[in-house]
């Protein structure tokens, strides 16, 4: 953007119920890096992989973006907010941008906008497996309207368990035809250069977006609409019955999206951070309750399930659940609150920004020691500076001889291709390596630091003893 006039080009972003004015230092077809300059940049937070619901770009004050967008990464520096953003809603208007920079020529002009989908620049091996699986969806849409269409005259529990034999009866061979379209996304995001993800994706969501959307939970996760992909309610579609949607054909959908590797072990965890909370009952002395802390908490499914299964362990336990989502916080109301109330927990439900923590830390002093804090799914939406930032803020928290927990995607998650390519999910992934350094940057140094994983590998555990 050299050849552009710097003060020309700036950008509305509507974030939340404020709306933020930035300035480009860098543009193209499919996406722009914004500088944000606020008086309190850590009153606002922006994820990796966080939707915009709308991103006005400008140049000259004429438009030439106005749609949703996706944050691919984020930096904050002093008083400057720096993100990348992909746009999602089409895209940038680049005709107009150089029609009115009489910098540039229509010779460049033409040669910047024409980018046609080189399929050369892809495996054909790829390419041939999204093309074989788009037309196998369709084959089987076609083929399960026509069965259901068949059956309508039957009585409700009739043609439910029907459905339901049906699903049985196709899923083998089902799940084993979108198995191989799973390995091909994986293949494509391990062997494509990073500059042709872009161009791959718009060639895989023309293929198969419309066959996903039938799913609710990948429907869900693709239009975000609390502004990332894995709010609350997406959490509550992994922990639920996986068989559901409006036809036989989504509710095949649904259940691949459930069975491939990311869904597993984001139920996984749930369950190792459940017993996780248990063993600390055997570990400190008896009379006093165990505190623990959940940030990013979400539905708390980990509580509900503990106390399911342990409901004497109530008088001894009490749990505070910090998230910034109203929605979260008023599910957890809804649904959890009473049985903690019923198994007498001692609980607080708090809802604070990682920004104002990270601006106040005032959580020793507002919460107390705490025995082990844990954040499951919150950390790979943060960048690394973030993530250190934060973790010494909640490891000041942490009572001596307890323990902050720190939940993030391992870089080996054969299920990251379909995330990406397709429901535009993106999650800052992290080796083992790199996540023991994270903690070696904590002070005091740690008295302990240990990677742990669940079942599948994909979702691995920061675990660090005071």
């Amino acid at each position: 953007t050299d050849s552009f006039a710097p003060k020309a080009l700036t950008a509305i972003i509507k974030h939340a119920s404020s709306s933020l004015n930035a300035a480009l230092d860098n543009i193209s077809l499919y996406g722009a890096r914004l500088n944000v300059t606020t008086d309190d940049t850590v009153s606002v937070d922006f994820r990796t992989g966080q939707k915009l619901s709308n991103l006005k770009l400008l140049y000259q004050n004429t438009s030439i973006y106005e749609g949703a967008a996706v944050v691919r990464y984020s930096d904050v520096h002093e008083n400057k907010i720096t993100i990348g953003v992909e746009v999602s809603g089409g895209q940038v208007d680049l005709a107009t941008l150089y029609r009115l920079s009489d910098r540039y020529n229509f010779a460049e002009r033409w040669d910047k906008v024409s980018q046609p989908c080189d399929m050369s620049l892809f495996p054909q091996s790829i390419v041939y497996q999204v093309l074989e699986t788009s037309s196998y969806l369709g084959q089987c849409r076609d083929f399960f309207n026509k069965e259901e269409q068949a059956i309508c005259h039957q009585d409700l529990p009739t043609r439910e368990q029907t459905e339901k034999s049906y699903i049985e009866q196709a899923w083998p061979s089902f799940i084993k035809e979108m198995n191989k379209f799973t390995q091909a996304m994986d293949a494509a995001y391990n062997e494509l250069d990073a500059s042709s993800h872009s161009l791959f994706r718009t060639f895989c969501q023309q293929h198969m977006l419309d066959f996903f959307l039938s799913s609710p939970a990948m429907s869900r996760a693709y239009s975000k609409p609390l502004g990332y992909a894995g709010d609350y309610e997406m959490m509550n579609n992994f922990y639920r019955n996986h068989n559901f949607g409006e036809s036989i054909f989504s509710k095949l959908c649904n259940l691949y999206s459930m069975n491939l590797e990311a869904s597993q072990a984001i139920v996984n965890r749930v369950h190792y951070m459940k017993e996780r909370i248990l063993a600390l009952f055997g570990s400190l002395p008896n009379g006093r309750r165990v505190r623990v802390l959940s940030v990013g908490s979400g539905p708390a499914e980990e509580i509900n399930l503990l106390l399911q299964e342990n409901p004497s362990i109530g008088e001894r336990l009490e749990v505070m659940l910090l998230d910034q989502d109203e929605h979260a916080i008023r599910y957890c109301e809804r649904y959890l609150c009473p049985l903690m109330e019923k198994e007498k927990v001692r609980f607080r439900i708090i809802k604070e920004s990682i920004g104002r923590v990270l601006v106040k830390k005032h959580l020793p002093e507002r919460l107390g020691e705490i025995d082990l804090i844990y954040s499951a799914g919150l950390f790979d939406y943060l960048n690394d500076k973030t993530f250190v930032s934060f973790a010494q803020v909640l490891y000041d928290s942490v009572a001596p001889g307890g323990e902050l927990v720190i939940g993030n995607f391992n870089c080996e998650n054969s299920s990251r291709g379909v995330m990406e390519f397709l429901l535009e999910w993106y999650l800052n992934h992290r080796s083992s390596e790199e996540l023991s350094m994270m903690g070696q940057k904590l002070s005091p140094l740690p008295k302990k630091i240990e990677i742990q994983h669940e079942s599948t590998n994909v979702n691995l555990f920061l675990s660090i003893v005071k």
